[in-house]
């Protein structure tokens, strides 16, 4: 996904549903990460782990001032899946309280 400006691009890893691909438990390695580049060489802007189980959908808004996260939640007890959005601020550092 590009920001609204065309210079930055979002990237997250999704996940097949049961693929049989072997390289399923790799891919799962990525789940929790957003990736950004730089849209006109692709240099590697950064990478971000987002402590989560696994990321469903990026959106930005039209400012390009947040991101907003998808996460989907299963839980093995109940077999129930849930899914909520987080807001990052772009730009800005994570406090120390929060890492």
């Amino acid at each position: 996904m590009f920001n609204h400006n065309g210079d930055v691009i979002y990237a997250i890893q999704v996940d097949d549903e049961m693929s049989g691909n072997s390289d399923l438990m790799t891919r799962r390695d990525y789940a929790s990460t957003l990736r950004t580049f730089d849209a006109i060489d692709y240099t590697n802007i950064g990478t971000f782990d987002l402590k989560t189980n696994s990321i469903f959908d990026v959106a930005i808004d039209r400012n390009d001032f947040y991101i907003g996260v998808i996460e989907n939640t299963s839980h093995n007890d109940t077999e129930s899946e849930e899914a909520f959005c987080r807001i990052y601020e772009i730009g800005k550092n994570r406090e120390p309280e929060d890492q």
